[in-house]
Formats: structure tokens, sequence, C-alpha cells
């Protein structure tokens, strides 16, 4: 989550170490430093738009992938829950259960993108 470091380790390893973004709400800055993509949990649910999003950074187009990054930046960042009807079993250390206060707040936000 450190941009600076990632800037610091691309600029140190270039082309020698291939870096992506472990979170979906860091793809765009950290494919802009030169991350090559992104490991991601927004993809399970919408992966057209993240492939979309991750296309338009290798071909240099900011402007979609910004409109693609702030379409969805909320989903991305209330995820991490079974809501969607997938059977996923249960949180792996270091995640835990979500509370039911931000089980609202994630199917408010599902519901808005019609994906519930």
């Amino acid at each position: 989550g450190n941009i600076s470091a990632i800037s610091e380790t691309i600029a140190l390893c270039q082309d020698e170490l291939n870096i992506y973004s472990g979170n979906d709400d860091q793809t765009l800055p950290m494919m802009a430093l030169g991350a090559k993509g992104v490991i991601s949990v927004f993809a399970n649910c919408m992966p057209q738009e993240m492939h979309d999003l991750c296309a338009a950074m290798l071909l240099g187009d900011l402007k979609k992938a910004n409109e693609l990054q702030v379409k969805y930046l909320e989903l991305m960042n209330a995820l991490f829950t079974k809501m969607m009807g997938m059977n996923c079993g249960p949180c792996r250390l270091p995640l835990t259960e979500m509370d039911e206060s931000k089980k609202g707040l994630l199917k408010n936000v599902l519901n808005s993108l019609s994906l519930l």
C-alpha cells in the first residue's frame, strides 16, 4: 500500500521484476508507476470491468482507466463478503467476518450497481 516504496522498487528493478497491485483501489496508480496489473478481488464479481481498467492503463488511456477506477471505487472498497451468493467458505486470517454495519454498506453498494 505504500506508493512511494512501490515507485522506488520499480525504479530500482525496472524490467527485472514484475509488480502487481494487491489492492483493487490502487490498480490505477500502481500501473501508472509501471506495475503490470492486479491480483484482484473486484474481478471476481466484475471481471470485464477490471480487464477494461487494466487494458486502458496498458494502452495509455488514463482517462478511461480513471473513469472506471472512480466509478467502481466504492465497490472495490466495500468487497470481502459472501453477499453475492458465492460460497467461498470462511474468511482466512488476516481477514475476519464483516460486522453487520459493514454488511449493510456493502449490500447498498451492490444494489446500487444492480449486482444483487
